[in-house]
């Protein structure tokens, strides 16, 4: 094992390991880089914290409370932001509903307008100008709320779900 990544197993800086050791932070230095050896009794101390820490983490999450605390601090914010979730695609489902449904009156509307255009009949001009009045807001409605926007949403609620999916797991995984 390297020894530069002894310090950072065990989580220390080079004065606390050496202070630990009982050995001085030259002499630590020097071992990490190779140029000298540990005294026999340092090196029996540094293996039995290595073997310490090496313990499985089954073990650790056990022994340490803060484990256990970071987990339910975990478990709460995954439970929190499934709630959100499930909100955002709440509101985004209204959303496509509601610009569906738009989408479907003024599509409706133009089929109407068609009608007027392929039978001519003797309208007056104010009759003509309401025919081309509404046929000019079922354009613009059908731009703003088309095919276009309906596909943007259906995506971003795709994305939700997809989401709410892996909240889902990383939930069901601190469980294990």
């Amino acid at each position: 094992m390297e020894k530069i990544k002894i310090r950072e197993l065990l989580g220390m800086k080079q004065e606390e390991i050496a202070l630990l050791l009982e050995i001085t932070r030259s002499q630590w230095a020097m071992y990490e880089t190779g140029k000298r050896d540990l005294p026999t009794a340092a090196k029996l101390k540094l293996a039995e914290m290595l073997a310490f820490v090496q313990k499985k983490d089954s073990y650790w999450k056990k022994e340490l409370p803060v484990h256990k605390e970071q987990t339910l601090q975990k478990k709460k914010k995954l439970e929190d932001l499934i709630v959100v979730n499930k909100h955002h695609q709440f509101i985004t489902e209204l959303k496509l509903k509601d610009i569906k449904k738009k989408y479907n009156v003024n599509f409706n509307r133009l089929k109407t307008m068609r009608y007027f255009e392929m039978n001519p009949q003797k309208l007056s001009k104010k009759e003509n100008l309401l025919l081309e009045v509404m046929s000019n807001r079922a354009k613009n409605e059908i731009e703003k709320k088309g095919l276009l926007k309906q596909l943007e949403i259906e995506v971003k609620l795709e994305t939700l779900q997809e989401e709410e999916k892996v909240l889902k797991k990383k939930l069901n995984d601190l469980g294990k």
